[in-house]
């Protein structure tokens, strides 16, 4: 399965396709199988053409379910596996060559097992929740499997195969490459906590009395946060949570959770009036205090502070998300 970019869908991240194959067909003779050839033994090269052809046609049936998101994931994945399975199934139908070249086939059906074996180790990882990170995580702790790949399919012969191999090391080197920018955040799964959500320094913290946020949702494909939750980003990974800070309600004070009525007033400026949490009427939750040089959400409103707030937390505006 071809890939672009790391911030695709899941499974363009884990490219959970079955086969080896592009979308051009075989990278060989498929005709083995005539009496001539069965006679004088098949080839490595004429086995390696049915290799990619039978993986060609299991990345097509792959793409075709159409799996973009974690919960298409959880719902079809298993048939993309099954896939996968008889795939490999028909592979090992095929007559072999001899000798040395038959060392090389066997240690391309090698690399094609363990990288299955790969996938149903990521599939298993889904679980409930929306974990992208995790997803992740696995492929990058097992780029080896790529790696033998490449070499096996390269020594095979199997054009098609080495090319979808190399395609998983690039985009698992990419994905790394982020890991490493990203830190102690990459580190972080559904259920850790975050502080930094009011100052703009995310990162991790113990679930207690500093954690400011639980985490529902990692993702590094931008995910949308469902009503309710807080979307707050970091070094191309985007977290969803569940504040867990309590400000007072109508305490006539803003801080990060409040909730409020925000309703445009007169020369582009807002009216807010503080409300108790979900009482009829909020509007928006107050989810970040920024400077003026760093950003809100793309759907956040942004106003300023009061005097009275800046004294309690700092300089700068206020993002407020809606509900």
């Amino acid at each position: 399965m071809r890939i672009g970019r790391i911030t695709g869908t899941v499974v363009v991240l884990v490219a959970l396709a079955a086969g080896c194959g592009g979308d051009d067909g075989g990278g060989g003779s498929s005709d083995g199988g005539d009496a001539s050839s069965q006679e004088a033994g098949v080839t490595l090269e004429e086995w390696a053409g049915q290799v990619d052809e039978i993986c060609t046609e299991a990345h097509e049936a792959v793409e075709d379910l159409e799996i973009e998101t974690t919960g298409d994931l959880r719902e079809r994945g298993e048939e993309a596996v099954e896939i996968g399975e008889e795939a490999l199934a028909d592979i090992d139908e095929l007559e072999r060559p001899d000798g040395d070249d038959e060392e090389r086939a066997a240690d391309l059906v090698e690399a094609l097992e363990e990288r299955a074996d790969l996938y149903q180790e990521v599939l298993d990882e889904v679980g409930e929740g929306d974990d992208e990170l995790a997803l992740l995580a696995v492929t990058v702790e097992n780029v080896e499997v790529y790696e033998d790949g490449v070499e096996a399919a390269e020594e095979a012969g199997a054009g098609e195969c080495q090319e979808s191999f190399e395609e998983n090391v690039e985009d698992t080197g990419r994905v790394a490459d982020l890991f490493e920018q990203a830190g102690a955040l990459s580190d972080v799964r559904v259920g850790d906590c975050l502080a930094g959500l009011e100052d703009g320094d995310l990162r991790p913290e113990p679930c207690g009395p500093g954690a400011e946020g639980e985490v529902r949702t990692t993702s590094v494909s931008g995910a949308t946060c469902p009503t309710g939750q807080v979307s707050r980003g970091s070094d191309g990974i985007t977290f969803c949570l569940e504040l867990l800070v309590g400000p007072e309600d109508e305490d006539e004070h803003l801080d990060v959770g409040s909730c409020i009525l925000l309703e445009d007033g007169e020369q582009d400026t807002v009216d807010i009036t503080e409300l108790p949490c979900g009482e009829e009427g909020v509007t928006h939750v107050i989810v970040l205090s920024v400077r003026r040089s760093q950003e809100c959400g793309p759907d956040d409103r942004r106003f300023d502070k009061t005097p009275q707030e800046i004294a309690r937390s700092g300089r700068g505006e206020w993002c407020a998300q809606p509900v």
